[in-house]
């Protein structure tokens, strides 16, 4: 079986831009690639909050608060294996453990492979963090 079935309740339309996506994920949502790859459908994000822990000793945020300075940056998150949803929740709940914080993140869209045709449709995504840099 290729990809599973989504419930009807976490169905949504692709076609709908969501507001509070701004430029590079709106730009990157709306190019059309040289493979014309179209999302089929979308899940949205999670219905459990990200949890926040205490980074420890190792983390991101060990650098020195002189020297430190805010950085954005931008994650693609995707899976095809077992539960897709929980494995880019357990990869975002992993940042939030290691000291980069999970801003906002986007929808999920539910893709078809490429490349490699004989594999299960992937959930693709993606987060913008903060983190402390030198």
């Amino acid at each position: 079986m290729r990809g599973s079935r989504l419930p009807p309740m976490l169905r949504r339309s692709v076609n709908l831009p969501r507001p509070f996506v701004k430029t590079p994920f709106h730009a990157i949502c709306k190019a059309k690639s040289s493979a014309s790859v179209t999302p089929r459908r979308t899940l949205p994000w999670t219905q459990h909050p990200l949890k926040t822990n205490s980074p420890s000793e190792n983390d991101v945020t060990k650098l020195s608060k002189t020297q430190s300075q805010p950085r954005l940056a931008y994650i693609a998150l995707g899976s095809n294996l077992g539960d897709r949803v929980g494995w880019i929740e357990t990869a975002c709940n992993k940042m939030s453990q290691r000291g980069i914080r999970v801003k906002r993140t986007s929808g999920l869209w539910e893709t078809e492979p490429m490349y490699v045709l004989d594999q299960e449709n992937f959930l693709n995504g993606a987060c913008e963090v903060s983190l402390f840099s030198q």
